[in-house]
């Protein structure tokens, strides 16, 4: 099994109809999580449990991120590779006594925004929350993994629908862990400010990739997500992975 150098890239917003029936204009942003669980920070045990560290990116910024834009219906965004891209290895697991590889996980997170009037600064206090609840679950689903719930028949599905169900669990204490660190680095007219226009959500998507998914498809995933909301509008998100086995870059 190859270790690949990966690009993953959240890539383009577009607003293929903004809120209000089309009528309204919106200061989108967008943050991004990327996470790995492969063979450069995590160990198979001896007794099949993992042991390590995920690998996490994190994107740049909050409001304005993608620049001082004011979307409407048919604005498309490029987003920015300080926010959207990671650049990475997916180093194949060592199964032990068995002498053979398991393949790696890639993650790959967004979530997007429209700006209301809520503060940089809280807005930011929101992200950086986000991120270390993100980083503590990933620590916490990688330190529960127990082989004793695995299909050892169909193991590599098996151990993919764990991580998903966790990623799941993850994203039910998004919204709260968000509001929390807004409301805490606000002054209360600030937050009564905001009451009546929050910075609101377009949308939340995770996708997750393996070793198996890269080769299947020759190194080359596109991906993207559709999100429709009668206040927020209908907006897409579209990205790509692409990655090259090391040895073939060497070469």
């Amino acid at each position: 099994m190859h270790t690949y150098r990966i690009k993953a890239s959240i890539q383009k917003l577009i607003c293929h109809k903004s809120g209000a029936g089309g009528k309204q204009r919106a200061n989108p942003f967008v943050w991004c999580i990327f996470f790995k669980v492969d063979g450069e920070g995590i160990i198979i045990t001896d007794n099949f449990k993992l042991a390590g560290q995920a690998g996490v990116h994190f994107s740049v910024g909050s409001h304005q991120n993608l620049g001082n834009v004011r979307a409407e219906t048919g604005t498309a965004i490029n987003i920015p590779p300080a926010v959207g891209e990671w650049n990475s290895q997916l180093i194949p697991l060592k199964i032990p006594y068995f002498e053979t590889d398991f393949p790696g996980i890639l993650g790959i997170t967004c979530i997007a925004m429209t700006q209301g009037f809520v503060s940089d600064k809280a807005i930011e206090a929101g992200h950086q929350k986000l991120n270390d609840f993100v980083v503590h679950s990933i620590e916490k689903s990688v330190a529960g993994f127990d082989p004793r719930h695995i299909d050892v028949y169909n193991l590599e599905a098996s151990v993919k629908a764990y991580f998903r169900q966790s990623v799941a669990e993850i994203s039910v204490g998004l919204d709260r862990v968000i509001a929390q660190a807004v409301v805490s680095n606000q002054s209360l007219l600030q937050n009564l400010r905001t009451l009546v226009k929050r910075d609101a959500l377009i949308g939340f998507k995770v996708w997750d990739f393996n070793h198996t998914d890269i080769t299947r498809n020759h190194g080359n995933l596109s991906f993207s997500e559709r999100w429709t909301h009668p206040d927020v509008g209908d907006w897409e998100v579209q990205g790509s992975l692409k990655a090259t086995p090391e040895s073939l870059q060497e070469g």
